[in-house]
């Protein structure tokens, strides 16, 4: 039973990862849409794409609820949130095991 509990533990603790990731990518984007930092660049180009498909996510479910699109700053809030909100669910689910 344990291994199945550290099994578990393991797979949240890779999806708190991937969160943090997405989150840092996209808190990038932002600061480079605010005003463009030469050292930032390469980690926005390496997680353009990654930021591109989550950002048009997060805008489609946004327009199946309020049936407005969101601006490009506002995606990348609204995905700011969403991500602190998953990763908040994911470690207090981590915490209960």
């Amino acid at each position: 039973m344990a291994i199945y509990s550290t099994l578990l533990l393991a797979i949240l603790a890779l999806l708190a990862m991937a969160i943090d990731i997405t989150a840092f990518f996209m808190l990038v984007r932002a600061i480079m849409l605010w005003k463009e930092i030469a050292w930032l660049k390469p980690f926005d180009d390496a997680g353009k794409n990654l930021v591109y498909r989550y950002s048009e996510m997060i805008d489609r479910s946004w327009y199946r609820a309020m049936k407005r699109h969101l601006a490009t700053k506002g995606k990348l809030l609204v995905g700011l949130v969403a991500l602190e909100l998953a990763r908040l669910l994911v470690t207090g689910t981590a915490n209960l095991l």
